[in-house]
């Protein structure tokens, strides 16, 4: 019995309530809560900001307190924000038609402009949705400097700023002063900025959501952007897709979906096939024994080429693939890395990609990431030996890829891929901007096309409780 299982048990035991252990495990699964309710838990109206007992049931729901303080919190900030919608002092420019824009991007721009305060952009790869997002900023009619622009990673944040000129653009836990994991639950920033953009909203989990949207003054216009179809965040929570759906259905004038890709025709192959993906069907495959890292170990250049494999552990899992590639590599001064954990002194985030260049090593050990050299993550460039929390970077898990995009990608789904259902297919096909080939068996793939990776939780239900 693993160390997390161990501590359920005692826990369990020293409540007298058998069923937290479950409660415990699904949490750290990303649920806020589990199906039907504990005996021995308190019932609850629905309301209540936290409760005494170990467990609370509502609604056919249970929940352990931090679970109901994260999805409580999340509702009420939300639907302040809906009712403040409606009293956003902002004067945009008058719509038209911009003839940068495709119909359905024009639409999307003319909606969100209307409405002011809360909006919702979603869409699949391809689609334009930052280019939307672009031309809404600037009929806007805030000043560039009144703008914050924010994504919960560093290269999605980049991007944004590239895209969207002279606007303020900031990582999400920087902006919401963020630095360790309990911070979300206690964050009391406001936020100073006329129009806030949130992209790759898909990523967010729901500490902090709850943070986010306590951070936003009521009236004052909020984008969210992302594809609400990608894997669900490594933590807890599916608040994303769950909000999108609420609005889609109840407040459709603040939801605008593009479903047009607008690359060239190999970059629709691309989305072709993530929409094959999430309508469940089978996409064209490579036999999974036919895959050799060491076929691609000239095609890392720049931001060009990935290996992404939905497992990190096994033969075909982001460790092995890493070490096989080192050696077919041999002597190299120059490779691609990723931190391993945060660093906000050197504004480098879990997860961020980097290029390491030092001394040479030989070809049975694949280059020396702990002899010297340097680092560079982007613009900035620092001693190896100040920041040694990196991985070889040859392949990347699906997960960590998030808000990353390549011209090319191999995607490796190996047997044990299943669990995570069809976001992760679609995540890593969705990470390739022209050009994708996928390794893996029928079967495997057959039962992630069948699975959906949504967490547990009751916030649909209790938005439609809460007056907005």
């Amino acid at each position: 019995m693993d160390r997390g299982k161990i501590v359920d048990r005692l826990v369990a035991d020293m409540t007298g309530i058998p069923e937290v252990a479950g409660l415990m495990e699904a949490m750290r699964s990303g649920h806020l809560c589990v199906e039907g309710e504990v005996p021995g838990g308190r019932s609850l109206k629905g309301d209540e900001k936290e409760f005494d007992e170990p467990v609370g049931n509502w609604d056919g729901l249970a929940y352990l307190q931090r679970g109901w303080k994260m999805e409580m919190r999340i509702a009420e900030q939300f639907a302040r924000l809906v009712r403040g919608s409606s009293r956003t002092d902002w004067k945009p420019s008058s719509a038209g038609i911009r003839t940068s824009l495709r119909p359905e991007q024009n639409r999307a721009v003319e909606k969100g402009l209307e409405v002011g305060g809360l909006f919702f952009l979603t869409g699949g790869p391809g689609t334009g949705k930052t280019h939307t997002v672009a031309e809404l900023v600037k009929l806007s009619g805030f000043a560039e400097k009144d703008v914050v622009a924010t994504a919960p990673t560093g290269k999605a944040t980049a991007e944004l700023r590239r895209r969207l000129g002279g606007v303020r653009a900031t990582t999400l836990h920087k902006l919401l002063t963020i630095k360790s994991p309990e911070d979300p639950f206690f964050s009391v920033v406001t936020l100073d900025a006329k129009m806030v953009v949130v992209d790759e909203c898909s990523m967010i989990d729901a500490g902090m959501w709850g943070a986010l949207l306590a951070a936003i003054p009521e009236g004052r216009p909020l984008i969210l952007v992302g594809d609400k179809d990608q894997l669900p965040p490594v933590e807890a929570g599916t608040v994303y897709e769950e909000l999108c759906s609420w609005v889609a259905k109840y407040l459709p004038e603040r939801h605008a979906h593009l479903d047009q890709c607008v690359r060239t025709d190999a970059g629709s192959i691309v989305a072709d096939r993530a929409r094959a993906v999430r309508e469940g069907r089978m996409i064209p495959l490579k036999p999974l024994e036919q895959f050799r890292p060491e076929d691609f170990k000239d095609l890392y250049r720049g931001n060009e080429f990935a290996i992404l494999s939905c497992l990190k552990e096994g033969y075909h899992g982001v460790r092995a693939i890493n070490a096989r590639m080192a050696e077919a590599v041999g002597t190299v001064s120059r490779v691609p890395v990723m931190a391993t954990r945060s660093d906000y002194e050197y504004g480098i985030r879990n997860g961020e990609t980097g290029i390491f260049e030092g001394p040479e090593k030989g070809p049975d050990t694949g280059p020396d990431l702990g002899g010297g050299g340097t680092l560079r993550f982007r613009e900035r460039v620092l001693p190896a030996s100040l920041f040694p929390h990196v991985e070889l970077a040859y392949a990347v898990s699906v997960h960590k890829s998030q808000g990353s995009e390549y011209e090319r990608v191999v995607l490796v789904v190996p047997k044990g891929a299943e669990v995570f259902g069809r976001e992760i297919l679609y995540t890593g096909i969705t990470r390739a901007r022209s050009a994708v080939e996928v390794y893996g068996d029928e079967a495997t793939v057959g039962c992630c096309l069948k699975k959906r990776s949504k967490k547990l939780s009751g916030l649909v239900r209790r938005l439609s409780a809460v007056p907005c």
